[in-house]
């Protein structure tokens, strides 16, 4: 079996829904999400999502993969036109558990560098992997900002269909979420998108995005 080269784990942060993808030489095999509603302290959090990134790390280092790579978003200076210290303390926060957790617990991997911890500035990955950095208004109360990734995700990977559509804990239409015909045809559902799940889906895919992708990335330390 020949060895693969780079497997990259993307990761989209947040302290409500934190998504957690894979992809392995330019090849998606992971979408996924870690739902956090239900942890109201945020030092929960920080110790859910670095254990949940640490097993996919774990499976990685001990399959035939040269490089491991864990890409997270880089937290933004300006949210909305604003700089919000909260933010950037708590998300920095969360940066420092996931790459503590990681390097930390395999050592010998991200000291001969076959492991790393980095960042990637949202609009980069954006840029390259989805094609636009733009707004995009859609019928299924998704974010404007997270549709164009939904849209990608969904059209090119629809095997991941159930991996990116949950559930709505609304049980009637809203602004929120769509409805959703049942496979059996007999019943109507009402549905969201995980954009979080989607976007670290497109995180995990940069590193073959662009020829220069590794020049854009900040280590986490």
């Amino acid at each position: 079996m020949s060895r693969h080269k780079l497997a990259c784990i993307g990761v989209d942060q947040s302290y409500k829904r934190t998504g957690i993808s894979l992809t392995i030489d330019g090849h998606l095999r992971m979408v996924t999400s870690v739902d956090l509603a239900h942890y109201p302290e945020k030092r929960d959090c920080r110790v859910i999502v670095p254990n949940a990134v640490n097993k996919v790390v774990s499976k990685c280092l001990s399959s035939d993969i040269d490089h491991v790579l864990v890409l997270m978003e880089r937290v933004r200076l300006y949210s909305k036109q604003f700089i919000s210290q909260p933010y950037i303390m708590s998300m920095g926060a969360m940066n420092a558990a996931i790459s503590d957790k990681v390097i930390l617990s395999f050592p010998a991997h991200a000291a001969d560098g076959r492991l790393e911890v980095m960042s990637v500035e949202t609009r980069a990955w954006k840029a390259a992997v989805v094609g636009t950095i733009k707004k995009e208004d859609n019928p299924f109360g998704a974010p404007p900002e997270k549709w164009p990734t939904i849209k990608l995700i969904q059209s090119k990977y629809p095997e991941f269909r159930d991996k990116i559509m949950h559930p709505s804990k609304r049980q009637k239409k809203s602004k929120k979420n769509f409805s959703f015909l049942s496979d059996d045809a007999k019943s109507v559902v009402y549905m969201e998108y995980d954009d979080d799940a989607c976007d670290s889906a497109c995180i995990s895919m940069f590193p073959w995005s662009r020829p220069d992708w590794s020049s854009l990335l900040i280590s986490v330390d």
